[in-house]
């Protein structure tokens, strides 16, 4: 006579189930009685390795004849720690030999987040704290990037928490970096120690956030640089050379292209059309000089329209004009022709760029970004009112001595740029007193003008070298 027991089914509990810690659960074995001897009193399913999950570790089983099936109950409780745990059991005859298969229950316990780590992960861009993108830095030159984010999310971000490196150039071995613990809400300072390629060259570096289970979240961080073995910081005053890069910067902010569009057309502000790569204005009376170079070079259908239908109203600067879907169409058919585009460059030239030249000459500005700022500002309005604001609020041009000292051209487009913005944010201030809502909003939208060219002032590069970042686009340095 021989005491044996198959194993047939799991009824509760399958293999890996997901039991929450501390969570007591009941386990069922079907088991099939294979021996010739009965299962009666003195046999019981006995704990014989792995972790119990109870206190008891012998229950008595239920009387079952050869040939019979039993089903064999345990009332078992998770660990409290997250894993995966196995408990096996085994029949045990009054004799205290065990027979039969290896009954075993195996459950996973999942990491249950703590309450303020429920909830959607999130994380925002808020600025660059250093190296701005364009940065300019030589070769194998250590630098610290530094972000500042939001947790924008409903957890905290705690321990396990990290930013990990998502492609482009690395320049570091630690493809991993621990985030700080930040709460919902709050912002922090997230930083990279790094080290620039030994090549000259643009290198783009992408990072993104991830939680404690290896999950990104939030906005991807990057940074672009330019590696430039040797910066250019003395130059000659050549506006010639440097016109088509600093031009490059107004087309960004004027059509968002870097060449220009000289088809370019809208009709949403206070110049009533604005039209060309360098927009033009009807309200200034530009867009009526361009036309009449214009009409000089070209004699096509566009250029004979335009004269006949429209030349007079845009002489005495029609405000009618604005909703004018046949001079738009004209303006932008016009737009295509070779002729178009050098009537647009010489007025600009001659009487935008060259004045400029002239005002920065006179205020010992000499630099390419120098040039740029004051070329831009002459285009959107104001240079001749900012030039003596600033001039007196610093005592003096650049090379003088200022109240702390000699004022360098560094301080000196400092200030400017900051005097440029105020005048925006007054005249948007006015606009919106006169309830011209319209023109407010247009101007304070336009001071990302003076934030584009801050960025490329707090890059040191007042070369205009290397690959320039402005409002997304990549526009090719000056080389000296």
């Amino acid at each position: 006579m021989t005491y044996n027991a198959r194993f047939l089914a799991d009824v509760t509990i399958p293999d890996d189930t997901a039991v929450s810690p501390g969570k007591s659960f009941v386990k069922t074995w079907r088991v099939l009685n294979s021996g010739d001897e009965p299962w009666q009193d003195g046999v019981h399913l006995v704990f014989v390795s792995g972790d119990p999950m109870t206190d008891m570790l012998g229950h008595p089983v239920p009387q079952t004849s050869p040939g019979q099936s039993a089903d064999l109950s345990l009332l078992l409780t998770a660990p409290a720690a997250a894993g995966t745990y196995f408990s096996n059991w085994r029949l045990q005859n009054k004799q205290g030999a065990f027979f039969g298969h290896l009954l075993f229950v195996r459950i996973v316990v999942p990491e249950v987040a703590p309450p303020d780590e429920v909830g959607l992960r999130n994380g925002r861009y808020l600025a660059d704290l250093t190296i701005p993108d364009g940065t300019r830095l030589q070769p194998e030159t250590p630098f610290v990037k530094t972000w500042l984010v939001q947790n924008n999310g409903e957890t905290t971000w705690r321990d396990g928490y990290s930013l990990r490196f998502m492609s482009g150039e690395p320049m570091t071995t630690a493809l991993q970096q621990p985030l700080p613990l930040a709460a919902p809400g709050d912002q922090v300072e997230v930083s990279l120690s790094l080290v620039t390629p030994p090549g000259n060259g643009r290198y783009l570096s992408r990072w993104r956030m991830h939680d404690r289970n290896g999950q990104p979240f939030g906005q991807i961080l990057f940074f672009d640089i330019n590696v430039i073995a040797q910066p250019t910081t003395t130059w000659k005053f050549d506006p010639p050379r440097w016109r088509d890069t600093i031009w490059a910067i107004t087309s960004v902010f004027e059509t968002g292209t870097v060449s220009g569009d000289p088809a370019a057309y809208q009709n949403h502000d206070a110049g009533i059309v604005s039209y060309g790569k360098h927009q033009a204005t009807l309200q200034s009376g530009n867009l009526g000089k361009v036309l009449d170079a214009y009409f000089r070079r070209s004699s096509s259908a566009a250029s004979r329209a335009l004269q006949q239908e429209f030349a007079a109203r845009i002489a005495q600067r029609d405000p009618n004009l604005r909703q004018d879907r046949r001079l738009e169409q004209l303006l932008r058919d016009a737009g295509r022709e070779p002729e178009m585009t050098a009537a647009q460059d010489e007025l600009f030239d001659q009487q935008f760029y060259q004045p400029t030249v002239s005002q920065a000459a006179a205020y010992n500005i000499t630099s390419p970004l120098g040039l740029a700022c004051l070329y831009d500002t002459h285009i959107q309005g104001g240079l001749l009112i900012l030039l003596p604001q600033v001039k007196d609020h610093l005592h003096g041009i650049v090379g003088e001595m200022g109240l702390d000292g000699p004022l360098s051209e560094e301080v000196w487009l400092a200030a400017f740029l900051d005097r440029r913005e105020a005048r925006l944010q007054q005249l948007a201030d006015r606009a919106a007193a006169n309830g011209d809502t319209l023109s407010a909003n247009a101007l304070r939208i336009s001071t990302f003008r003076v934030t584009e060219l801050r960025q490329l002032l707090l890059a040191d590069n007042l070369a205009l070298e290397g690959d320039l970042h402005v409002r997304g686009r990549i526009i090719p340095g000056i080389v000296f």
